[in-house]
């Protein structure tokens, strides 16, 4: 439905016949139309980083940031395919979506983390905040400014740019 209007001009009535339940089954799992939307991104997030896979970083790097080239493809192309959703992502709602975002993948990047030996030794946690916020960031960018950049071009922007955020040769 959001293929051919927007989340506003959706209404709850047209909702339940398209999804065929009825209003009382709506209202039992969401109080509007917009947490149903916000489900709807978290299952796309979701769906965009569940697939990951980073490799163990070995020590000249390359493979794992040819891995993290493969992973920005990925996720920026499930972004793409679903710029109906992602576009109408009301500004009051970015921040949430963003913080749900990063949520996802924080475990995970820790852990990459933890295979890189800083020194000093810097606090995972923050560097996890510091990276992923910037990254989510450039999403809603890209996003906002009509995916105007290429997702293979923006792919290798990012992995040059994670390359120099933690000082690995590329």
């Amino acid at each position: 439905m959001l293929k051919e209007a927007s989340i506003e001009d959706i209404t709850i009535i047209a909702l339940v016949q398209k999804s065929g339940i009825t209003r009382s089954t709506f209202y039992t799992h969401y109080h509007d139309k917009y947490m149903l939307f916000e489900d709807l991104v978290y299952y796309l997030c979701k769906t965009a980083f569940t697939p990951l896979v980073l490799e163990k970083v070995t020590d000249d790097h390359q493979e794992w940031l040819e891995q993290l080239k493969k992973n920005y493809s990925q996720t920026l192309y499930v972004l793409n395919d679903h710029h109906h959703v992602f576009a109408q992502i009301p500004a009051k709602s970015r921040l949430v979506a963003i913080r749900n975002g990063i949520a996802l993948s924080k475990p995970d990047f820790i852990n990459q983390l933890e295979q890189i030996n800083y020194n000093p030794v810097i606090n995972k946690e923050y560097a996890a905040n510091f990276f992923l916020s910037g990254l989510f960031l450039t999403y809603e960018q890209w996003i906002y400014s009509g995916y105007d950049i290429p997702v293979e071009e923006l792919s290798e922007q990012l992995t040059h740019l994670t390359a120099a955020q933690f000082n690995l040769p590329h």
